[in-house]
Parts: C-alpha cells; structure tokens; sequence
C-alpha cells in the first residue's frame, strides 16, 4: 500500500519540478527579448540621434535654416523609437532593474503630458 502511494506522489513532485524549471526558462527567454527589443529601439534612436544632427549641420551649413521635411522624419522616427524602448521596459518590469523601470515610467509620463 506504501508503494501505491509514493509512485503517484514522486510523479506528481517531478512534474511539479519540471513544471517550475520550465517557468524560469520561459520568464528567462522573455526577459532577454525584451532586453534585446528594448536595446535594439535604444539603439536606433541613438542613430538617428546622429543623423539628426547631421542633416541640421548640412542643412545649417547649406541654407541657413533648421527647418527641414529630413529632419521632421529623423525627429519622429527617433522620439517613436525612444518611447518604444521605454515601453517595454515599463511592461516587463521584472526583467529590469527597478530604477530603470522608474526612469521609464517617467519618461512615459512625459511623452504622454
């Protein structure tokens, strides 16, 4: 009768495990691609940072003005890619330190003022 009780026991505890190492694989797999995609909207907004000011020297340098269709699409397209890292950041806030998820939230708030 001890038998019959500890195979379903020891099965259930194993599943149970496999369970719980497979939920830390998973919580694992999703931090490092929020990570990665956080970083890689980073990344591009640090790009066109540069290009941004790149067209405004060329575009001071050749007419005088900062005001340029270019420049309009590089702010754009950098602020969206700002504003994504910081997203996923705010969404995936066991994956980053807290005071990341703080810098985040603020910056957010401020997008959306």
């Amino acid at each position: 009768m001890k038998q019959a009780v500890k195979v379903p026991a020891l099965i259930l505890f194993v599943s149970l495990l496999s369970g719980c190492s497979n939920s830390g694989v998973e919580k694992a797999i999703v931090c490092q691609t929020a990570k990665d995609d956080s970083r890689y909207y980073y990344d591009n907004y640090e790009t066109n940072k540069e290009l941004l000011r790149a067209q405004v020297n060329k575009n001071l340098s050749e007419t005088g003005f900062l005001n340029n269709y270019q420049s309009k699409e590089f702010i754009k397209e950098m602020n969206e890619n700002f504003y994504n890292s910081q997203r996923i950041i705010v969404n995936n806030p066991s994956c980053f330190l807290p005071s990341e998820v703080t810098e985040a939230q603020g910056h957010i708030k401020l997008e959306n003022e």
